[in-house]
């Protein structure tokens, strides 16, 4: 695969693939730290929470909003359900009971 068009650099390409890109880009745009754009992705490209491996290694960044520290590599919906959450642990517990509770 070859790196996206970069019209300001001499040779008119990027020093990463659209994937790295994309995760560098974000990381910049949140104002994390740099060593986040060192941690790898998942060698299978699965979500840490429930495992899912969305298509063409589509993970998002979980990042702590209050430190900026990064969590981990989760697909759409488990990053959607924490951040919907609050980042809350006790709330995500109770939404788990709940669902526990009305599948009897």
């Amino acid at each position: 695969m070859f790196a996206p068009r970069k019209t300001n650099l001499r040779d008119g390409r990027e020093v990463h693939c659209r994937v790295c890109q994309r995760i560098v880009t974000r990381i910049r745009r949140l104002g994390l730290r740099p060593e986040v754009a060192a941690t790898p992705l998942a060698e299978d490209g699965r979500c840490e929470v429930c495992g899912a491996q969305p298509p063409n290694w589509g993970l998002q960044l979980d990042h702590d909003h209050t430190t900026g520290d990064f969590r981990g590599w989760l697909c759409g919906g488990c990053n959607a359900a924490i951040g919907h959450a609050g980042d809350n642990p006790i709330r995500l517990r109770a939404l788990a009971d709940y669902l526990d509770k009305k599948a009897r």
